[in-house]
């Protein structure tokens, strides 16, 4: 599914780019110098802001933690983000403006990872729920509860196909998106990963947000980590992840959401997820480099057997010659 193309290095069909106000800007406007002296800005408080997210959700996930979690310390974090910032760059360059669309289960972290990993590319930041709730007016659960979900789902097209011409762009997509054909047909023109977790940890995190918004889970599931609210979640959750399955694993990239930690119920956290993401990218981008410079080495190495105009007989024209076949 992965193909290399002029277009760009991790590249299918790629459609032809149409600037956007909210994307592009004129070097020598006034709004693209604010937004390279917020950017500058932001470069700056970007690392003590990365630090401070990765250490709170360690000790969320610490604190929720059945047994003794291991010790984080600050070298351990300044390294993940030497790592994270060290990737970022190349990544970056590599990809040549080609947008990330995030593909996954509820609870797989879409929207945490693709915000970091928005800001380490420097790119847009786009949800494709919240679109969908700007767009209606309504509650992803109100619509599926007014309207139904093949509504629903007929939004989620029509907010991809608007996104599809963008570039420079992490996208966010729906838990659902990935059943439609049409949708992977309008995110041919993206690198798509899919944040692949356990239904352990998916039913973990997706209780801790909350389950009122979340359609799918049906009234069984109350948001409780106990009892019967935690069996009714789980069990739905590794149904529909069972179901989807083989539709996830048609993305570019998979990467696990999963903490290599036993401790670490919650599964790891948004920077180390931003670390594999931006790693898996990093060598699939290698592989499509290497890929295009051995195809401008293609020669001929021998002429033998191929049919030469240059040693063909010219056809016998004299009156007594043969006539036909």
């Amino acid at each position: 599914m992965l193909l290399s193309a002029p277009g760009g290095p991790l590249s299918r069909t790629r459609q032809p780019a149409q600037s956007c106000t909210l994307l592009v800007c004129p070097e020598n406007s006034a709004a693209h110098r604010t937004v390279q002296l917020r950017r500058s800005h932001g470069q700056r408080r970007q690392r003590g802001a990365l630090h401070r997210q990765h250490r709170l959700l360690c000790r969320a996930q610490e604190a929720q933690s059945a047994t003794s979690p291991a010790e984080t310390t600050v070298d351990a974090v300044d390294e993940l983000m030497d790592r994270v910032q060290e990737l970022a760059g190349p990544v970056k360059e590599g990809l040549e403006g080609t947008s990330v669309y995030l593909v996954g289960m509820m609870g797989s972290g879409k929207t945490s990872t693709g915000k970091l990993l928005a800001r380490m590319l420097g790119y847009p930041f786009l949800d494709s729920d919240v679109l969908i709730e700007n767009l209606s007016k309504k509650s992803i659960a109100n619509i599926f509860e007014e309207d139904g979900e093949r509504y629903f789902r007929d939004l989620e097209t029509s907010v991809l196909r608007e996104l599809m011409p963008w570039k420079s762009c992490i996208v966010a997509t729906g838990g659902g998106a990935v059943v439609s054909r049409d949708n992977w047909e309008l995110m041919q023109h993206a690198v798509v990963v899919w944040l692949h977790g356990n239904a352990a940890t998916l039913t973990h995190r997706t209780i801790a947000d909350g389950t009122a918004s979340r359609p799918l889970l049906g009234s069984s599931a109350h948001g409780g980590e106990t009892g019967g609210d935690y069996d009714a979640t789980h069990q739905r959750i590794n149904k529909l992840l069972t179901e989807r399955a083989t539709m996830y694993a048609q993305a570019d990239l998979c990467v696990p959401i999963d903490s290599n930690e036993p401790n670490r119920i919650a599964g790891a956290s948004a920077a180390e997820v931003v670390y594999r993401v931006l790693k898996g990218l990093d060598v699939k981008l290698k592989h499509a480099k290497m890929d295009r410079e051995q195809k401008k080495n293609f020669y001929i190495e021998s002429v033998s057997g191929f049919p030469n105009a240059n040693f063909l007989e010219p056809p016998d024209t004299t009156p007594s010659a043969k006539k036909g076949f």
